[in-house]
């Protein structure tokens, strides 16, 4: 793994080469509030913390095989998806404060909202939004699930926080390019009265499939 420069005067720059790794590296993140920290994790499930100014590691432990996210602003939780299980934990001690389970189809990606409170997470067939105020296995919020095509990622929007866009692909990978008119209404308001409100938040679909579909 490697940090590169993205400034003019050092461009393609290779800043740091990080190893440790033994397996491939499938997700990584800044914290953001530590300058000069990272976040990793591997096919095996190990989780490791860099220094991208040694290239040393800091700590390494178990708990995520797809993607890892810091909670963004404070940087006190790591989210961290493997297979059909999110865990929520404590950035400083890697203990887990919440399992968030329900997911019947192994998880692809995991965010929050900008406010750092919501975690959300996606499987292929489904799309789940959690509150971690209550008890340590936390709860659903909401959930969509997916008929027809394949849920692939997800990301709340930089401007309007409320908003989570989910990426769709065709169960049969061939993707399409991407047209105004693949956008379809009649599907999002479905989806606007299945997830309802979080504080005005809809939650919509963009796909790439073709407008019959």
């Amino acid at each position: 793994m490697s940090t590169w420069f993205r400034g003019d005067d050092q461009p393609g720059c290779s800043l740091r080469a990080c190893t440790g790794h033994s397996a491939g590296v499938m997700s990584l993140d800044f914290h953001p509030n530590k300058e000069g920290l990272i976040c990793s994790c591997d096919v095996d499930g190990e989780i490791r913390y860099w220094s991208i100014y040694n290239g040393s590691c800091a700590r390494d432990f178990m708990g995520g095989t797809a993607q890892v996210r810091f909670q963004p602003r404070l940087g006190r939780y790591l989210a961290a998806a493997a297979v059909n299980v999110v865990s929520i934990l404590d950035a400083e001690i890697q203990a887990c404060r919440h399992s968030l389970k329900g997911h019947t189809k192994p998880n692809l990606s995991v965010c929050w909202d900008p406010s750092g409170e919501l975690p959300a997470s996606v499987s292929k067939d489904s799309v789940r939004i959690w509150t971690m105020r209550s008890a340590s296995e936390g709860d659903c919020l909401h959930e969509l699930s997916c008929n027809g095509n394949e849920f692939h990622s997800r990301g709340f929007h930089a401007i309007y926080s409320s908003l989570l866009v989910i990426l769709l692909l065709p169960v049969s990978g061939a993707l399409e390019h991407v047209r105004k008119q693949d956008y379809d209404p009649f599907c999002t308001r479905r989806i606007d009265r299945i997830i309802g409100c979080i504080n005005s938040c809809w939650l919509r679909r963009f796909g790439y499939s073709s407008p019959d579909d």
